[in-house]
């Protein structure tokens, strides 16, 4: 997503759907970067009422207004480390990733970065 954007409210309850179209889950959680606030990943609710919560990056995906397309298989997704503890501080919106997290996300979706 573009760094002019900075408001990411409307991605809350989006449905994420995957590169053959099957459903995914519910956008929880925006994280952006610390640096110029540019979304870079979100957590989506799977599982059973949800319980569930992983991280998917928000790189090479089509996001529109409730619809976030991935480039990914829901199995893909499903196997991803889940979501843990966001970090946040006080002046920011939305919560970032730790480095840790953010390397897990980036390894386990075969990426560089997730910018």
């Amino acid at each position: 997503m573009s760094s002019t954007d900075r408001g990411y409210d409307h991605l809350y309850g989006a449905r994420v759907i995957d590169r053959d179209g099957a459903f995914v889950g519910d956008v929880a959680q925006v994280y952006t970067d610390q640096v110029n606030g540019e979304a870079l990943a979100v957590t989506v609710r799977t599982g059973l009422f949800g319980a569930r919560r992983l991280l998917v990056p928000l790189i090479n995906a089509a996001v529109g207004w409730h619809r976030i397309d991935v480039p990914y298989l829901r199995a893909h997704v499903n196997s991803a480390p889940p979501a843990g503890t966001p970090v946040r501080s006080a002046r920011d919106a939305y919560p970032h990733l730790s480095p840790v997290t953010e390397a897990e996300i980036a390894a386990h979706y075969e990426l560089t970065t997730l910018r």
